[in-house]
């Protein structure tokens, strides 16, 4: 087993802890701070973690700020007036021999809490963690970067800029395409996405490594880089294929595992005059306009329709590092992808079988046997309140996803 020690520095107590692998407190200890003299209070820390007697791996330190987090240093703390621009992590380190590590107090709360706390699960704090050139990080020390995602808790994960453009192309090139709008040979990263990287039988370039679907973010846009509509629009010329393919673009990502994520205003084609960049472009450009989404109010029922139908595929919305078992009969085509999602016994279908086709003309559907009912389509995402069979000759429309479901 191996063991870390927490540390809570306050104005008033300072809390020592001894933590194992699973997160659980073994011993802990509280004395009071020296606001004056903070060798004093070190000193005491490094006894205290004497007594545990075990060997330690690292040491966590939270502070109040504010702080230099790359250098380690408490820089003007008000309850702490002896501790300004102290050199906290190089003292710690030399008086104990391990390496620290020191996070502000509040950031580390709300880590916490999702993690391990009530928010386990629950709810999402995300940031953008990304590093676009040479970073202050030093040593061997690795950053909690797409490559190191292995490496995280299996709470902590990232956006999954590789499903994002696999299935409509890349966010930095903007004429190029993805898998719904006619980029060719990306069968292989849709499989995969559909597992959230967990399982990628044909070897798709993209995440590495992932432990389970809540460590990735599955969407096609954000508030960096073209809406959706907009990148479609570079990629596609008729307005009605846009439509379509939007509506194809969230019907593959609501389909995946993992947690998922779209841009408020997505759901009625929201577009920012084909701009890629406006963060210091005007409201008037930015702002969320509410009259498209009147205009575009079937697009935006059929985002009701799949965010309805996908909360009771337990198959789909399972985050455990097993959940990939559930995805089964993986299988492609040419622009033509499929699989089966296996669901809990009390689901009200058992299984569901989807189909992406991204092709300009309709897809038979191939080996289907008795028992199988509609539950979305190119134009409805509401069947699956209809109880409609699907006979052997059913199609899947050209760039559409069909998803049937059998109890």
């Amino acid at each position: 087993m191996k063991y870390a020690v927490g540390i809570d520095v306050g104005g008033t107590n300072t809390r020592v802890a001894l933590i194992n692998e699973q997160y659980e407190i073994k011993e802990r200890v509280q004395f009071g701070s020296d606001p004056k003299d903070p060798m004093k209070t070190l000193n005491q820390i490094n006894g205290v973690i004497k007594e545990f007697g075990q060997e330690i791996e690292g040491i966590g330190i939270s502070c109040p700020g504010p702080l230099d987090l790359i250098n380690g240093v408490i820089l003007t703390p008000p309850n702490l007036p002896g501790w300004h621009n102290f050199e906290l992590t190089k003292e710690l380190e030399k008086i104990t021999g391990v390496s620290v590590q020191l996070e502000n107090d509040a950031n580390l709360a709300g880590l916490a809490e999702a993690v391990i706390g009530a928010g386990k699960g629950k709810k999402i704090i995300y940031g953008e963690p990304w590093a676009a050139d040479k970073t202050a990080v030093e040593g061997n020390k690795k950053l909690a970067a797409k490559e190191n995602i292995g490496l995280l808790d299996e709470n902590i994960g990232a956006f999954c800029d590789s499903t994002r453009d696999g299935i409509k192309g890349s966010a930095l090139r903007a004429k190029e395409a993805g898998f719904i709008n006619g980029a060719e040979e990306k069968e292989d990263e849709m499989l995969a996405s559909v597992a959230a990287w967990g399982a990628n039988p044909y070897q798709a370039e993209g995440f590495e490594n992932v432990k389970a679907p809540s460590q990735i973010v599955t969407y096609v846009s954000a508030h960096d880089n073209h809406t959706l509509w907009d990148k479609l629009k570079e990629t596609v010329v008729e307005e009605n294929e846009c439509l379509r393919l939007n509506k194809m673009a969230a019907a593959v990502y609501m389909t995946c595992q993992g947690t998922l994520f779209f841009l408020s205003g997505e759901e009625f084609a929201r577009t920012k005059g084909g701009r890629d960049n406006t963060f210091k472009a005007p409201i008037s450009l930015n702002r969320l306009d509410w009259e498209k989404a009147w205009e575009n109010k079937e697009l935006v029922h059929y985002y009701q329709g799949l965010i309805a139908l996908r909360k009771q595929l337990s198959g789909l919305c399972d985050k455990s590092k097993d959940s990939y078992k559930r995805i089964t009969d993986m299988w492609k085509e040419k622009d033509v992808v499929g699989f089966t999602v296996i669901n809990d016994e009390a689901s009200r279908w058992s299984q569901v079988k989807i189909i992406y086709n991204a092709r300009k003309n309709s897809y038979k559907v191939k080996f289907l046997d008795d028992g199988w009912e509609i539950l979305s389509d190119a134009n409805d995402s509401w069947f699956w309140e209809k109880g409609i069979c699907a006979n052997r000759q059913i199609e899947a429309a050209p760039q559409s996803v069909l998803i049937l479901g059998r109890k």
